[in-house]
């Protein structure tokens, strides 16, 4: 989906995530209209800046820009795509003394042609399904049919009409609806004869947008009395109405297959409705500014903002005058990958009545953040925590810029709470952090953020930021069966490769490798022992790296472990009684617990890696849960995993890697392919970990379709003894990456 509007920009929403994953920034002015093409690879846009701009839709660049001459048009009005995407007709609010609609050639900017005839503005435009011709629509009362070849007048469709403010073909070509709209009225006319067929009256303010559903039998109007209205073509009369917008329609859309209406408004949301029974699914909201929220009429809802900065507010009807921050019921309400999930028909557990929760918040306050004199040059923050009446308060958290350095669990009584060697970053140009700290209710409902300005001392002694890598390979296990081929390469690719670029912070590396040579060189104990080590060194100037090539398993109950070299039984007919030997997400969460690093990176090139955060019932946010996803969300850790939970990682002979290191390395750094969004010369951290998960189902579907000349490889599979066929997802290697850092820091320049 695409939206757009007043703040000149358009929003891409992608619908297997649910996310606007992307904005088109370009105009200058408000955007007033928008067409995709029919392979849904591009869109136009229309801007009261008197452009059209052709836009990827994948990767958000303009491609290229249609401008009319200054001083001629006022803006463009409504933009269409030729069915075959070679060429787009447009039409301006304002087009000098002889209005037209004007037809451009997409390869070239050009423009070719004017369909000139109409004496007032041309509001609308529309493309006939064969190419063959186009309709507008004026504000001189008509709508007329042209030749697009010759630009030839065909029909004028005419009567007792007012402004003609949008209008569409069937898609069978042989009728044309028009939205007329002083007169509230939609008109349905013949192509083949310019006749009038029906008129469908119900709507009591300006028409504004008009389409026909894909199978033509329905048309869909949305009007300025707040309401979409579906009628039945062949009897005109009203089937079903849409309401629940609170300002005009402006913009209605089907999707391709008909289940679902789109509607956009001037109160600054877009809506998905059920077309077959007319049920509001979801309300899609974007914010100026960057940002994104999906909420569904039961008040679940999805957003990228969970940190208090989001412009949503709760309004509970027992205390309407007490707007609530929109995290106070994440625990309860927000639902990640929300509107996918509406949109497949998945049924949702129910929600608790918000009437009937303990909404009391507990009080925080930072009340001293100092030097710590015990410990120089580090910090000691002391927070205040007040029960109100019944609210009950538990899980202290405090974090410094956004990061959690610590915290005190369960019940918390009435007092203050000292957090004592709270390191600080030396950089000489950073001149003050921002401590922040929460606890929740007894029911799970978080208090406000209590926030405290920290100024840093100005005789630091700034110590030069460091990299810590940790690298780990695993070809060779004690267990049987479990041989790899390929690990122990992606680990000393992907630390040469990071080294090389991550030179300047004097990179300290720990390889952990397990190869014929050292079968026991990446064993649970060392794993855990390493981590220690940088945890014990590691400062919030400095980045930290870590990197897993080897098997990955899921267990029956959703928990993912990964493989180290001391693993126990047999790999081809494994026994989850030897998991005791592994290393699981809820141990690697409490071994990475105490590492306070400014930037943390994990790489997990196994089986099943996206259980290690997409797992039970994690909801990124601050939520007071445990478990790896949780940490990551609180320290702001990203983590790529090579597949989805259920999938396998494959490595292969022809790329002698495995595919997710292969991308990061060879392809992403050292073909210099990460540099993609945008290409600029530069690859940021965030920008070479989005490029795997671009690039890696890629690679696995040429190795499957022997466009590489090789077969798949084999996958970093454990199977299990008592279902051989458990967990064996055949669809395409697809990487999760799990970003939990704010969405304006990309992380390290690594070109």
């Amino acid at each position: 989906i695409v939206t757009a509007g007043d703040d000149g920009t358009a929003g891409v929403w992608d619908l297997d995530t649910g996310r606007e994953v992307r904005r088109l920034v370009g105009h200058s002015g408000r955007v007033t209209s928008l067409a995709f093409s029919l392979d849904g690879r591009s869109v136009v846009t229309g801007g009261e800046d008197s452009t059209a701009r052709l836009w990827d839709v994948a990767t958000g660049r303009e491609i290229r820009r249609f401008k009319y001459s200054s001083g001629i048009s006022t803006g463009v009005s409504s933009v269409a795509f030729s069915p075959d995407g070679q060429s787009l007709v447009t039409s301006a609010e304002s087009d000098g003394r002889r209005p037209s609609a004007r037809l451009w050639d997409v390869a070239t900017g050009n423009e070719i042609r004017r369909f000139e005839g109409h004496y007032k503005n041309i509001a609308s435009v529309a493309f006939s399904a064969d190419g063959y011709l186009v309709v507008t629509g004026s504000t001189d009362g008509t709508a007329r049919l042209w030749e697009q070849d010759s630009g030839r007048e065909i029909h004028r469709f005419e009567g007792r009409f007012i402004t003609v403010e949008s209008v569409a073909f069937s898609p069978d070509g042989r009728t044309v609806v028009g939205g007329d709209g002083p007169d509230s009225t939609v008109h349905l006319w013949d192509v083949g004869s310019g006749h009038e067929i029906h008129r469908f009256i119900g709507h009591h303010d300006w028409v504004t947008s008009v389409v026909f559903s894909p199978n033509g039998r329905f048309i869909l109007s949305g009007s300025w009395d707040g309401t979409a209205r579906l009628w039945d073509m062949a009897t005109a009369q009203e089937v079903r109405r849409f309401e629940g917008h609170s300002g005009e329609v402006t913009s209605v859309a089907y999707s391709p297959n008909g289940r679902f209406i789109l509607t956009g408004s001037r109160d600054g949301t877009s809506k998905i409705w059920d077309s077959n029974t007319g049920g509001l699914l979801a309300t899609l909201v974007r914010f100026r500014g960057g940002g994104w929220a999906v909420v569904t009429p039961d008040g679940r809802f999805d957003t990228s903002e969970l940190d208090g900065a989001s412009p949503l507010y709760w309004i509970v009807e027992d205390d309407p005058n007490h707007p609530l921050p929109l995290e106070i019921f994440l625990r309860q309400y927000y639902t990640p990958r929300l509107l996918p999930r509406v949109l497949a028909g998945e049924k949702l557990p129910p929600l608790p009545n918000i009437a009937e929760l303990n909404r009391l918040q507990p009080k925080v306050e930072i009340v001293k953040t100092e030097p710590d004199p015990a410990h120089p040059g580090l910090a000691r923050v002391q927070v205040n925590v007040a029960r109100v009446s019944t609210s009950g308060a538990q899980d202290l958290r405090l974090f410094r810029d956004g990061q959690l350095v610590a915290f005190r669990e369960g019940d918390l009584k009435d007092g203050e709470y000292t957090f004592e060697s709270i390191r600080l970053p030396q950089r000489l140009q950073k001149k003050a952090v921002e401590f922040t700290a929460y606890a929740f209710n007894d029911a799970l409902v978080k208090s406000e953020s209590a926030r405290s300005t920290y100024t840093l001392p100005v005789n630091r002694s700034a110590q030069p930021p460091r990299a810590f890598l940790l690298n780990i390979g695993v070809n060779r296990n004690q267990a049987a069966g479990c041989d790899l081929r390929y690990a122990v390469s992606d680990a000393t690719a992907l630390r040469d490769a990071l080294h090389a670029r991550l030179a300047p912070l004097n990179p300290q590396e720990k390889p952990l490798v397990a190869t014929d040579a050292d079968p026991n060189g990446a064993s649970k104990a060392s794993i855990r022992a390493a981590i220690a080590e940088i945890a014990r060194q590691a400062t919030p100037d400095d980045t930290f790296v870590l990197s897993f090539s080897g098997h990955g398993y899921t267990d029956q109950q959703g928990r993912f472990f990964l493989i180290p070299s001391d693993l126990q039984g047999d790999c081809q007919h494994f026994e989850e009684r030897f998991l005791a030997s592994a290393i699981s997400s809820d141990e690697l969460t409490e071994w990475m617990r105490p590492l306070d690093a400014g930037e943390m990176v994990m790489i997990l090139d196994a089986c099943h890696s996206g259980a290690s955060v997409d797992s039970g019932d994690f909801k990124p946010g601050p939520m007071g849960s445990r478990g790896l996803g949780q940490l990551a969300y609180d320290k702001r850790i990203r983590i790529l995993a090579a597949s989805q939970s259920t999938q396998a990682a494959m490595e292969t002979p022809w790329l002698k890697m495995g595919l997710l290191s292969y991308a990061l390395v060879k392809d992403g750094l050292e073909a210099g392919q990460a540099d993609w969004q945008p290409k600029d010369g530069e690859i940021s951290l965030r920008e070479w970990l989005t490029f795997a998960v671009d690039r890696v189902p890629k690679l696995y579907d040429a190795l499957r379709a022997g466009k590489l000349n090789e077969f798949i490889g084999a996958p970093r599979l454990l199977v299990l003894a008592s279902r051989p066929d458990a967990y064996r997802d055949q669809s395409s290697q697809t990487p999760a990456l799990f970003d939990f850092s704010p969405k304006d820091q990309n992380g390290l320049r690594l070109k």
